[in-house]
C-alpha cells in the first residue's frame, strides 16, 4: 500500500524516483526495491519519504483526514 501510494504521489507531483530517493537519503537502488516490493519499507523510511514528497506519513498509507 505504501509503495503504491508513494509511486502515485511521485507521478502526481511530476518527480523522478531518483530525485525523491536523493531527497529522502535513500540509495536509488534500495528505493526502487522498496517501491517494487522487493524490500521492506520501514518506519524511518516512511518518515523520510513523506518529508521528501512534502506529504504526511498518513498520505503514504492512504489515510484521509476526517
Amino acid at each position: 500500500m505504501v509503495a503504491e501510494n508513494t509511486k502515485k504521489l511521485i507521478k502526481k507531483k511530476g518527480l523522478k524516483q531518483k530525485h525523491v530517493a536523493d531527497l529522502a537519503g535513500i540509495a536509488e537502488k534500495k528505493f526502487s526495491s522498496m517501491l517494487n516490493g522487493n524490500c521492506t519499507i520501514r518506519e524511518p523510511d516512511i518518515v523520510r519519504i513523506a518529508k521528501a514528497l512534502d506529504v504526511t506519513p498518513n498520505d503514504l498509507f492512504g489515510i484521509k483526514p476526517v
